[in-house]
């Protein structure tokens, strides 16, 4: 189903899901041949900082979600 949404609004969402691929945090996906990635990153804290110097268990916890392209393929209308 389509998303309700203004087209230039899609397109900043795009342009900014991209930029985290090829100039941010995700650049190492952008290895990838013959994909075009698209994906925002991030980090979840699981505990009070005051923890984080008692193990790794307590540290925060990074997030990749994303969507791709295989080459220049077009979905059907």
């Amino acid at each position: 189903e389509p998303l309700n949404m203004r087209h230039d609004t899609l397109d900043l969402i795009q342009r900014s899901m991209k930029k985290v691929v090829t100039m941010g945090t995700g650049m190492s996906v952008s290895r990838v041949k013959d994909i075009t990635i698209y994906a925002k990153t991030s980090t979840a804290q699981n505990s009070s900082l005051e923890l984080r110097e008692r193990g790794q268990e307590f540290l925060e916890h990074g997030w990749f979600v994303g969507y791709f392209q295989y080459k220049d393929y077009q979905p059907l209308a």
